[in-house]
C-alpha cells in the first residue's frame, strides 16, 4: 500500500472513531469514564487533522 492510500485508510478509521466517540452516550457513566471518552474523541480529532495535513503534503 502506498503512502497516500495508507494515509487515506487512517483518515477513514479516524472518521469512524470520531463519529463513534461523538455519538457515545454519557448517561450512567462516571466522571472518569466521560473524561476518557472526551480525551479519546479530541485525540481522534487531532489525529484526523494531522493526517489530512500529511495527505495534502504528500499530494504536492
Amino acid at each position: 500500500m502506498n503512502r497516500i492510500k495508507r494515509i487515506q485508510s487512517e483518515i477513514d478509521q479516524c472518521k469512524n472513531d470520531r463519529h463513534h466517540l461523538g455519538a457515545c452516550t454519557t448517561s450512567g457513566k462516571s466522571d472518569e469514564e466521560i473524561a476518557h471518552i472526551d480525551e479519546r474523541f479530541f485525540l481522534a480529532c487531532e489525529k484526523f487533522e494531522a493526517l489530512k495535513a500529511g495527505l495534502e503534503r504528500s499530494r504536492k
